[in-house]
């Protein structure tokens, strides 16, 4: 099936697209050693609230938190924790 979005609903996901980019690029300088992978998720949320935006992962499905994260070469990713 193909889906047709209409010129509203894509300003919508380019908005939200860039929203997540200028998160990412918040968090970068902040991905250190020391630092606690739930220490990134409060900032991330932080960030897109005040961007205007909602975490899209967090309650979804029960799940707690606004990243995915892992540490260094996982090879599934999770739950932020400290």
């Amino acid at each position: 099936m193909i889906i047709y979005r209409s010129p509203n609903e894509i300003e919508k996901i380019r908005k939200s697209c860039e929203l997540v980019a200028k998160t990412v690029q918040y968090l970068l300088p902040m991905v250190e050693p020391g630092i606690s992978t739930a220490e990134l998720d409060r900032a991330a949320e932080a960030y897109i609230r005040r961007g205007g935006g909602t975490p899209a992962f967090k309650g979804y499905r029960g799940f707690p938190a606004t990243l995915c994260t892992s540490i260094n070469a996982e090879v599934v990713h999770g739950i932020p924790a400290n």
